[in-house]
């Protein structure tokens, strides 16, 4: 589901339509910074953004403008997208997985106040204090005064071949997106069982 407009809507979800809300876009590219997060709303003004959807990778972004130099594989980003029409009164959860190759996130609220930090891995402007990770998470949601706020995402990458997102974050109820991502990894193990005994049946022809 992707916004017309420059932000995410949770409106669909609230009348029923889904369970959870796919934070495919729009996202906004900030390439070789990490934005701070008080100046979440100016970020939205600023013409060196980028408007992106996920998943994505850096390189994959032309080198158009506003960037008037180039997006290398290695280095640090940010990423940032509002949400609206949020529901009060839900416990609610985030996920995100499969990021290239750490990130640390932020809850942000419309004032500017962060209200939820949460990292993986170790970010870094260098590569010898980057750690990277590999993994899904699950992020409970705080108390949300107010229908809106904003997700940044600051990245670094010095271990991948790109940095970036390889799979669409969502909101939604825990056990639901629990469901969800069991479902996708018995699928994920039936792919790879079935790859696996092509190549021994193969193997096994190749040598008769």
């Amino acid at each position: 589901f992707c916004s017309e407009n420059n932000s995410i809507s949770f409106q669909t979800v609230s009348q029923g339509k889904k369970k959870t809300l796919n934070l495919e876009g729009p996202w906004f590219f900030f390439w070789n910074t990490w934005l701070k997060p008080e100046s979440v709303k100016e970020a939205f003004l600023n013409q060196d953004k980028i408007k992106t959807s996920i998943p994505f990778y850096w390189t994959t972004i032309e080198n158009r403008k506003p960037l008037e130099r180039n997006i290398t594989s290695v280095g640090i980003a940010s990423l940032i997208t509002k949400i609206t029409d949020f529901p009060e009164n839900n416990n609610l959860t985030l996920k995100i997985g499969k990021v290239k190759s750490n990130y640390r996130a932020y809850i942000i609220n419309t004032k500017g106040k962060v209200i939820k930090t949460f990292s993986r891995g170790e970010i870094s402007k260098h590569k010898s204090q980057s750690i990277p990770y590999e993994g899904i998470d699950l992020i409970r949601f705080p108390k949300i005064k107010g229908k809106s706020f904003f997700i940044l995402i600051h990245f670094s990458n010095y271990h991948h071949f790109s940095g970036g997102i390889e799979e669409i974050p969502s909101i939604g109820l825990e056990n639901d997106l629990k469901k969800s991502q069991n479902l996708t990894n018995f699928k994920n193990i039936f792919l790879l069982s079935i790859l696996l005994l092509l190549s021994i049946y193969f193997l096994i022809l190749s040598l008769t």
